[in-house]
């Protein structure tokens, strides 16, 4: 069987949500899979992976993300996820396992995210809250270090841009080669002030490794 039905976020915006289940409500499954998408597109996308899912007798859980699918509330709204959308976005991962675990007492919980999504369950697994017992990332890359950036204003990641600098002059004969700068990133005290120090840019985290180049 399979519904549609909505949850709050921590903010109030209604977040659509879908279900499937491998047989009636109520009765045991073997684990839980909660899906959360990439940018761009919509929960029912994985419909053939939840239903694959669903025949090995797992439940699938899935949300449209703020500014996607059904939760945008219409074309107008896709790609925008609202005031602090990010950080909420990550909240409502929390908020769905909380619900889909209450549904189904003590069974495992396997968090799947892809591309975007991928980094939502990132930052999640560094927040506080209860884990999943399993993750599986698709079309992902390694977001290192970033809880040095959890501080700072409308939790963006700080990092410095690289820059090259020359040697210093070079004696008769000898070439100087340029070198690029080692990124520094900003401690919690300095991440926490109202604007980024030592000419630090912020980059919302929305898709690409927080160690890519500028």
């Amino acid at each position: 069987m399979s519904d549609t039905f909505t949850f709050s976020g921590r903010d109030g915006t209604a977040v659509t949500a879908y279900r499937w289940l491998p047989g009636e409500a109520g009765e045991p499954v073997r684990g839980i899979v909660q899906i959360t998408h990439g940018m761009g597109e919509h929960a029912l996308r994985y419909l053939p992976l939840a239903e694959a899912l669903t025949a090995r007798g797992f439940a699938v859980y899935a949300q449209d993300h703020r500014g996607h699918g059904a939760t945008a509330g219409g074309p107008e709204n896709l790609g925008v996820l609202g005031d602090d959308g990010w950080a909420q976005l990550v909240t409502d991962i929390g908020l769905l396992s909380a619900h889909a675990r209450t549904e189904h007492p003590g069974a495992p919980l396997v968090l799947l995210g892809h591309s975007m999504g991928s980094f939502a369950v990132q930052q999640f697994l560094v927040a506080d809250g209860t884990p999943p017992d399993a993750v599986v990332l698709s079309g992902t890359a390694l977001l290192d270090l970033m809880e040095q950036g959890w501080t700072c204003p409308r939790r963006w990641i700080c990092r410095r841009s690289t820059r090259r600098s020359s040697s210093a002059p070079a004696s008769s004969g000898s070439v100087a080669t340029p070198r690029r700068s080692t990124p520094t990133w900003p401690t919690p005290a300095a991440a926490s002030a109202s604007t980024c120090p030592a000419r630090r840019r912020c980059s919302l985290l929305a898709g690409r490794s927080a160690t890519s180049p500028p």
